[in-house]
């Protein structure tokens, strides 16, 4: 069977369906973190279909000591002036229940569970991704493009130094991308809740004509701090030479397109479901004044609401 796609916009309150295509047809395409695949697919009005193979995997979760170790050596390149910031991740994988639910109700649980969140759903390779992601990478509409900066985790509004730090640098690195633009609006930062967790989020926007524009600046967006590090392309770098796995879908990137506006999403918060296993991918901001185990227990914490949402 060919690869196929469900995902739901928030901010149009509307499902769509996609099949996979050549480039010239596409309305939609995704890439992985690495920006070395990309998969084109095209809107369609058939749903995913109930019955399709999924092949079996034996992988296994990333231990606590080998994550704790990459975000100390993490935080020992950021205190050597390297890095501002790496986003560190792993994860977790599980047995996959008997009672997991139809992957169209887990779709549709997503919806409900976690509101005002792109979800997303894509099966590739006999693999099925799922997800809820609240970072958004840019809106073009109206002639406006807009995008945020989040990052930054609590179970409250109690921030410290180091979240409003990590937020900081995700804002900064916008905003130096894109200080050309003299019409550009900054609104004040406010906490965004996802599940039983919150982060800091900043909105930007400026005019925008073209769609060409669009994607130039998702493109000099993507991956931002929020999901790899400062530098950008150092910590891309220091992530695949260092990472215990591969991030292969997880913070990569949805686009679409439609004929006066466009979309796209990182894919974070999500899981890829086989045959036989469920793997989650959670990341959590380093900086120097992280602390290896609060940073595993953020990770936990974000793979919990993916968890409780899925109703696992």
């Amino acid at each position: 069977m060919n690869s196929f796609a469900a995902i739901y916009i928030p901010h149009l309150d509307k499902t769509f369906s996609f099949e996979e295509v050549s480039a010239e047809k596409a309305t939609m395409c995704i890439e992985n973190f690495e920006v070395s695949r990309r998969i084109h697919f095209r809107e369609c009005v058939q749903t995913p279909p109930h019955n399709f193979h999924l092949s079996s995997s034996n992988e296994e979760s990333v231990p606590k000591i080998i994550y704790e170790n990459l975000v100390n050596k993490a935080i020992i390149e950021i205190q050597k002036g390297k890095f501002s910031k790496i986003v560190c991740a792993h994860q977790q994988a599980i047995d996959r229940p008997a009672k997991l639910s139809e992957v169209q109700e887990i779709f549709k649980q997503l919806i409900s569970s976690l509101p005002n969140t792109f979800v997303y759903l894509f099966y590739l390779d006999s693999e099925l991704w799922v997800g809820a992601s609240p970072e958004i990478v840019g809106i073009w509409n109206q002639n406006i493009f807009s995008t945020i900066s989040l990052a930054g985790t609590q179970k409250d509004d109690d921030f410290s130094i180091k979240e409003i730090e990590e937020q900081a640098i995700v804002s900064d690195f916008i905003t130096s991308q894109f200080k050309q633009v003299s019409t550009r609006t900054i609104q004040q930062t406010q906490t965004l809740s996802f599940g039983g967790i919150k982060h800091l989020m900043t909105e930007f926007s400026w005019p925008m004509v073209h769609i060409s524009e669009f994607k130039t600046a998702v493109q000099t967006i993507h991956p931002s701090p929020a999901l790899a590090g400062m530098p950008k392309e150092k910590s891309v770098k220091f992530i695949l030479e260092n990472e215990s796995m591969q991030r292969n879908f997880y913070t990569g990137l949805v686009s679409i397109y439609f004929m006066d506006s466009a979309y796209s999403f990182a894919t974070i918060r999500c899981a890829k479901i086989t045959e036989n296993q469920i793997i989650f991918y959670a990341g959590a901001g380093i900086t120097k004044d992280s602390i290896a185990e609060s940073e595993w227990q953020e990770t936990l914490e974000k793979i919990a609401v993916l968890k409780k949402a899925i109703k696992l």
